[in-house]
């Protein structure tokens, strides 16, 4: 019986210390925190409100190669399979919808990008490789029903190889595309009932930005953050130090852009939806800068 009693202890003393080890080695300091609203962040497996409650957020593990997009609201998360699959979940890891997209040509070589219009409509981006044409659609969330664009053209980008789709806010979004190494950022909006406006184009000689928030309306001012100092006196504006995390505003109807402010903060902090605050991850905190103050959250212990 002693004998029993001494394996039993010793099992359970080897199975706690290697739930405490899981615990105090796991690292989410190179995870990108993922801003929902002004008060609640993702990381990782973790919804962290800025009051300081920590709740699980499961869909991570099902859906874990992917990054999620939140809806404008960030009630709703988007996971996008880089193909055709789309799967809508809400924040409470309940399942809303799934939709395949279909070929809107009889092409075989079809890119899609997606990004969310509104609350309710995601847009979608279909480029035919062979030919470079486009097709675009709507997918409406709580109908779960694609409707095709018709009789009305879908944004062009500056150049044929488009390489992102960003969503904004308010039908705005930007297309991001290259061609002999140089960039081009289209800034674009679509109305409700598809009405297309005229693109506004940034030239860039240089990476693409890696963060774009817009900050005001009417007009339009989109805070971009760029791995390094511009020199904005080139034409296309090009890279002058290898500085990282440089802010410039851009206005897209007056085509000015100047610099905002450059900051100190870690490679992968994330701008806020208003873009006045950052946060990233620090040795297993989520840390929030803003104007005013700074503090960190402890995610894990």
């Amino acid at each position: 019986m002693l004998k029993i009693l001494i394996i039993l202890v010793f099992t359970c003393l080897a199975s706690c210390a290697s739930q405490s080890q899981i615990k105090a080695n796991e690292n989410l300091s190179g995870f990108v925190p993922i801003w929902l609203s002004e008060d609640k962040i993702l990381v990782d497996k973790y919804l962290v409100s800025l009051s300081g409650s920590i709740e699980p957020f499961n869909s991570h593990q099902e859906y874990q190669d992917l990054t999620p997009i939140p809806s404008p609201n960030g009630l709703h998360l988007l996971w996008f399979d880089n193909n055709k699959q789309l799967t809508i979940t809400s924040l409470d890891n309940s399942l809303i919808s799934t939709k395949t997209i279909p070929n809107l040509t009889q092409s075989d070589k079809i890119q899609n990008f997606i990004a969310w219009l509104n609350n309710d409509i995601i847009y979608i981006h279909q480029i035919d490789e062979n030919d470079y044409s486009t097709s675009c659609s709507y997918l409406n969330v709580s109908k779960n029903e694609i409707h095709v664009i018709k009789d009305r053209s879908c944004p062009e980008s500056a150049f044929a190889h488009l390489f992102k789709l960003e969503g904004l806010n308010n039908g705005n979004f930007l297309l991001y595309s290259a061609a002999e190494g140089f960039q081009a950022i289209d800034f674009v909006t679509i109305s409700a009932n598809a009405t297309l406006q005229a693109n506004k184009t940034l030239l860039l000689n240089s990476p693409a930005p890696s963060q774009a928030r817009i900050v005001k309306n009417n007009p339009p001012q989109v805070l971009l953050k760029f791995p390094c100092k511009l020199d904005l006196q080139s034409e296309p504006v090009e890279c002058s130090a290898n500085s990282e995390n440089n802010f410039y505003k851009w206005f897209p109807e007056s085509g000015i852009l100047k610099h905002s402010k450059n900051s100190n903060l870690e490679a992968n902090a994330a701008i806020s939806p208003n873009g006045q605050n950052s946060a990233w991850v620090n040795n297993n905190n989520l840390c929030i800068s803003s104007s005013t103050n700074s503090k960190c959250i402890p995610i894990v212990d």
